[in-house]
């Protein structure tokens, strides 16, 4: 379809498409024109429209149904994401005869200040030859890690991926994945070149830690469908649209995207659960004030985690209290 024009809103001009190229594409051009309608405030939608033709277009997607395209399409639309390698938000890829929106490192850093859970959040790669040493006392999960001045990040030198965060209410986590960890990922969802494991490697295994952690955190819908969406990625499975602009069901609820059982991502998610319990009660343990033992139950009470791990917690802060208040403190 070379020379279809699409007059954007907000008096923002025409914009002309380039040729569709793929079947993906030629079908979201019939549909191009609703895209803007599911932008977050503040994503241009010039740039949204040009960056996400560009991604339909690539020649890796010719092979994906139609649809799965312009669900993909949609759904990197809703989260408020520019595809595509130049600002890495967020990729298109194929996988079988779909196409899936897989999420980027810097979108999830997006996503993720997005909400106001967060304070900061810190990533990066230990390479071989650096300093690094992880250890538990009663803060709970330390980190050092010494940095030269220059570093050359190669996917030969990365020895581990982890991230840090501090939340506003006082809490903290420390999320560590090992290079084997690292490597299985690769060798699953890196079999193409095109892929961002291959393309964007360091990015992927600093994303890989972001985002388990945030599995922990309260969350804004968007961070919390972008998760969802790659768990869905991860487990092979097709992704739902967002919008019900492909087969004009209503959008889907978070608790309705129908995963199912996967043994190991249970086992991988209730490891994850134990490591921040265990830190937990280190924290509270050490806590010396009924308002720090309040901010760490309430992170932990917003954050995504059991019921029964909520509840654990909320026992831990109770007995502390109590102890605090023998000690007159």
């Amino acid at each position: 379809m070379p020379g279809t024009e699409l007059i954007l809103p907000d008096d923002d001009g025409r914009l002309e498409l380039p040729e569709a190229r793929t079947g993906g594409a030629r079908e979201l051009w019939t549909r191009v024109s609703r895209l803007p309608t599911w932008l977050p405030d503040g994503v241009g939608t010039r740039q949204f429209i040009m960056a996400i033709a560009a991604e339909a277009n690539k020649p890796e997607l010719k092979d994906c149904t139609p649809l799965s395209v312009v669900t993909a399409a949609f759904n990197c639309a809703v989260l408020g994401l520019i595809p595509g390698q130049q600002l890495g938000h967020a990729h298109l890829v194929p996988f079988k005869s779909q196409c899936q929106l897989i999420v980027g490192y810097k979108g999830y850093l997006d996503l993720a200040y997005g909400c106001d859970f967060l304070l900061d959040v810190q990533c990066d790669v230990v390479l071989k030859g650096e300093k690094y040493r992880r250890w538990n006392d009663a803060g709970g999960a330390q980190i050092e890690h010494e940095l030269p001045i220059e570093r050359d990040e190669t996917w030969n030198d990365v020895e581990a991926a982890y991230c840090i965060w501090h939340s506003r209410a006082g809490g903290r986590g420390v999320q560590v994945i090992p290079k084997k960890a690292l490597a299985a990922l690769k060798t699953k969802y890196g079999r193409k070149p095109s892929s961002p494991w291959n393309t964007e490697t360091i990015a992927m295994c600093l994303k890989t830690p972001l985002r388990r952690a945030a599995k922990s955190w309260k969350t804004t819908r968007q961070l919390g469908q972008a998760v969802t969406l790659d768990d869905l990625a991860d487990a092979g499975k097709s992704q739902p649209s967002l919008t019900g602009e492909v087969d004009a069901t209503p959008p889907p609820s978070l608790d309705s995207f129908g995963i199912e059982p996967d043994p190991e991502a249970d086992a991988e998610r209730e490891a994850n659960e134990a490591q921040y319990l265990d830190e937990c009660k280190q924290q509270i343990d050490r806590a010396e004030t009924e308002v720090n033992l309040k901010a760490l139950n309430d992170d932990a009470q917003a954050g995504n985690l059991s019921n029964k791990a909520k509840t654990q917690i909320a026992v831990w802060c109770k007995a502390r209290a109590a102890e605090l208040k023998k000690e007159g403190k």
